[in-house]
């Protein structure tokens, strides 16, 4: 096992017996290398085990799926989902045309991780290959099926509407109100496009123009601002890709128009920059079609200073408040000012000093020491560090408040690093002399012992664990979904999704490995719901690229629970009285299936989605 790294390379050497070279296999050199922090791989620290964490790892995979089929495991993985997606995520195809589709497999590792493509035809027609290539039949709406192949029945599905064919445009007349070809400076002129045939799939045009020896302005409905004296043609051009187009010759008779109202805008709103750092200011000048739109700026120094270029990119100078001003270089004497405010520098970190309560570098395996950071200079403007450990030859976990807890005796190093990243850091080294008692055992026992449960019901699970004086005896909930749906706070209360079986898994926190399952059964519901009672709770869209919306109807909503399909709860919210559309962003998580659990007076409701990029 040693003598092969994990791309399936084997590490042979010679060996001069005696003039006869022979080869002989050796530790391959990946499996005496370590890891970081971040998992990344470094070089070996010999510290008498011989080989280096990469090998330590890969001898416990061995042992995990030696004892796994030892005791009963028949070496395959079974699909847990399948998601359908197509190309671009068009929902629509033409008829005759094609549109790829995939299908997004949990867990990538599965044993079997290819699926059958098929079509369920409703008011249209397609034909699929056995890649998900897709060819538009008759117009309607079709479903687009995916099925596991390895008899775990799991699939999905997704709506198609087949098109009608295109029929592109094969003409473009442009002309213009009563036939003007022409117009004075500062006036507008509405032109319009005949589009043939009358009945092409696509009739919009998008409008353009170029200048020629005069100069002017086309919005997308066609109305065309002349600006400068002399000839510009304005174009009309097809907008569904057949490169039709017309082209109107107008000429221009000229007169200056001023700048009426100048507006000053900063990115987002802000109304202050840091001392040293950069602002890009830009300024909106009304008329569009003023005959010199260009600006001067400069800035009144206040209690504050700073400089800005013609362009308006302002730095800040001294703390305090100044003005920025914006003036038409046309004469016509229109401003406009904006206060600003520039605020201290940035003080960065440059120095942290890890201590522990009582100075104390020693600890038992089980206990707790608190750890705190002297950070550097006192007026640094985030003062805060991140706490993390560094294993050595002990183990240890920490909080973000810098409590450590000691877990496998030996050394491990507790290390603040600064928040405002800057990258400084401080280490200190912290020996552990005693090992935790770890958990051996774990019984699940559920409220009235019961085995099945409603949708949309509640179900309280308690863990016992085993030996009673384990160093942690906390448990982390989880559900494993079957047929069925479910989620589960870490207090052990499950609630109930879709009608099926599930899983509830119970797995002790203190790193031992140690867990145990619990076979549940959801019954679906015995009537339907009635909407008309304004209970209904819709979650839209979905699936989405990380942003939902939840409309709860006339619902009044306490809580709001996002879980992921282990159960672990990713996001809480609490809505305001009266606040019935409230947005969901998980745009932080990984693409998957993921359950919102939500709370009110009359009713609970689990709603899964899907985050799909």
């Amino acid at each position: 096992i040693l003598c092969w790294n994990n791309d399936g390379e084997q590490h042979l050497e010679e060996w001069d017996d005696e003039g006869d070279i022979r080869p002989h296999a050796q530790i391959h050199p990946d499996n005496m290398m370590d890891y970081d922090e971040s998992w990344n791989l470094i070089g070996h620290s010999e510290d008498g085990d011989h080989i280096g964490e990469v090998g330590a790892i890969r001898m416990a995979k061995a042992m995990w799926w030696m004892l796994a089929r030892m005791a009963g495991w028949d070496g395959n993985i079974p699909l847990r989902e399948v998601q359908v997606s197509s190309e671009g995520d068009s929902t629509w195809v033409m008829t005759g045309s094609h549109l790829q589709f995939y299908a997004a497999i949990t867990p990538v590792v599965a044993t079997d991780t290819t699926v059958s493509w098929n079509l369920i035809n409703g008011t249209g027609t397609a034909v699929i290959s056995s890649t998900g290539l897709l060819r538009g039949g008759l117009p309607g709406e079709v479903e687009v099926v995916a099925l596991a192949n390895d008899g775990s029945g799991v699939a999905d599905t997704m709506a198609l509407t087949i098109a009608e064919p295109l029929v592109p445009v094969t003409d473009i007349l442009v002309s213009s109100a009563g036939g003007v070809t022409e117009m004075e400076a500062g006036t507008t002129l509405q032109c319009s496009a005949a589009v043939l045939p009358v009945d092409a799939s696509n009739p919009e045009v998008i409008w353009s123009l170029v200048n020629r020896t005069g100069s002017a302005g086309v919005n997308a409905n066609g109305l065309v601002s002349a600006l400068t004296e002399g000839t510009v043609d304005v174009l009309s051009t097809a907008e569904d890709g057949s490169l039709v187009a017309d082209t109107f010759h107008l000429s221009i008779t000229g007169s200056v128009i001023l700048v009426s109202d100048i507006e000053i805008v900063s990115p987002g709103g802000v109304g202050e920059v840091r001392s040293g750092e950069d602002l890009h200011l830009t300024a909106t000048v009304t008329p569009v079609n003023a005959t010199n739109p260009t600006v001067a700026w400069s800035v009144i120094d206040g209690t504050g200073s700073a400089t800005i270029t013609s362009e308006g990119l302002l730095t800040g100078g001294l703390p305090g408040v100044l003005e920025v001003v914006a003036l038409a270089m046309d004469l016509s004497g229109i401003g406009d000012t904006l206060a600003l405010t520039v605020t201290e520098p940035l003080v960065p970190v440059t120095s942290i000093i890890v201590t522990t309560a009582g100075g104390l570098t020693e600890m038992e395996g089980g206990t707790s020491l608190q750890c705190s950071a002297t950070v550097l200079p006192a007026d640094a403007s985030n003062p805060t560090v991140v706490w993390s450990v560094v294993s050595g030859t002990g183990s240890a976990s920490i909080s973000s408040d810098g409590m450590l807890m000691g877990l496998t005796a030996g050394t491990v190093y507790v290390v603040a690093t600064a928040a405002d990243g800057s990258g400084v850091s401080h280490s200190l080294a912290i020996t552990i002399t005693s090992s935790v008692v770890l958990v051996s055992d774990i019984a699940i026992t559920s409220a009235g012992d019961l085995t099945v449960v409603d949708e949309g019901n509640t179900l309280q699970f308690t863990a016992t664990v085993l030996p009673a004086n384990a160093t942690n005896p906390s448990v982390s909930w989880s559900v494993h979904q079957q047929t069925g749906s479910a989620v589960i706070s870490q207090s052990g209360l499950l609630t109930a999704g879709t009608a099926g079986t599930v899983d509830v898994k119970a797995t002790a926190y203190d790193g031992s490995g140690v867990s145990i399952a619990f076979a549940l059964t959801i019954h679906g519901p015995d009537g339907l719901f009635n909407e008309e009672e304004g209970n209904s709770i819709v979650v839209y869209p979905n699936p989405s690229t990380g942003k939902f919306y939840l409309d709860a109807g006339m619902l009044s909503l306490e809580k709001v629970q996002v879980f992921s399909v282990l159960g672990f709860m990713v996001l809480e919210l609490l809505p305001k009285p009266g606040e019935w559309v409230i947005e969901i962003d998980l745009s932080d998580q990984k693409p998957g299936a993921f359950f919102i659990h939500t709370l009110s007076k009359e009713q609970s409701s689990v709603h899964r989605v899907i985050i799909s990029r």
